[in-house]
């Protein structure tokens, strides 16, 4: 039996041995389902989707899975069936990840309901890119101009890139999304007609190679002002 059908099993079980009947959904998704998984140092996402949640069981089952959770790096969404459909005008972004990969490990395939519309992608795309660069600001006034701290608050605030640029390349109407973060970064750059390589240097500086820090934000928060005029003034035609 393989690692990852170890996990799968051993969290499922966890999960229904702590919600019983409560438990209606669970589904995988994000970079454990992709090549850009790095094991030890990547999250693995777990919708999680109970008719209701409490707050006793909850408590129950992070007394019950704290190691386990906490070993195998597991970021639970937890939310009732209602909750999931309804707030996909708010995440439409995340949903549509999710929606076009994941895993089923418990119970029904609650995607298939989700309705999610472009208008408030192009909405959410640009909060969301607008709260990028407020975040970048804030990491460079809290780094109190030491490169040391600028990087790692960068690591630590500044993570999930790739899911803003798939986002973007489904506002485009681009039908086939990469996997591969080095691919999705391609492709935003060639639809938008935007230099990545800022992008692509923090994926690497993330990895570990060395970079100059202040410079590279600076870079980062210019292509990120580029972006938010693009999606500004897009014009959807649904």
């Amino acid at each position: 039996m393989s690692k990852k059908n170890t996990f799968e099993e051993r969290f499922t079980s966890l999960l229904k041995e702590t919600f019983g009947s409560n438990l209606v959904s669970v589904l995988l998704y994000g970079s454990y389902l992709s090549g850009n998984f790095r094991k030890n140092i990547s999250d693995i996402n777990a919708l999680i989707v109970l008719e209701n949640p409490v707050a006793e069981e909850l408590a129950r089952f992070g007394s019950m899975a704290a190691k386990f959770i906490n070993k195998n790096r597991v970021t639970p969404l937890v939310l009732s069936k209602r909750e999931f459909l309804n707030s996909a005008d708010v995440f439409p972004m995340e949903y549509m990840d999710i929606k076009e990969k994941h895993k089923i490990i418990h119970g029904e395939d609650i995607t298939e309901a989700l309705q999610m519309s472009r208008k408030n992608l192009r909405n959410q795309l640009e909060h969301e890119l607008r709260g990028a660069v407020n975040t970048l600001r804030q990491i460079v006034i809290l780094s109190r101009g030491k490169e040391r701290i600028l990087g790692k608050q960068l690591k630590k605030g500044f993570g999930s890139v790739i899911t803003l640029f798939r986002g973007l390349l489904r506002l485009k109407g681009v039908d086939t999304i990469p996997e591969k973060s080095s691919e999705v970064l391609d492709k935003v750059g060639e639809v938008f007609s935007l230099d990545v390589e800022s992008f692509r240097d923090f994926l690497r500086y993330r990895e570990g190679e060395k970079k100059e820090v202040k410079e590279l934000v600076n870079r980062i928060i210019s292509e990120l002002q580029s972006l938010i005029k693009t999606v500004d003034t897009f014009e959807l035609k649904e």
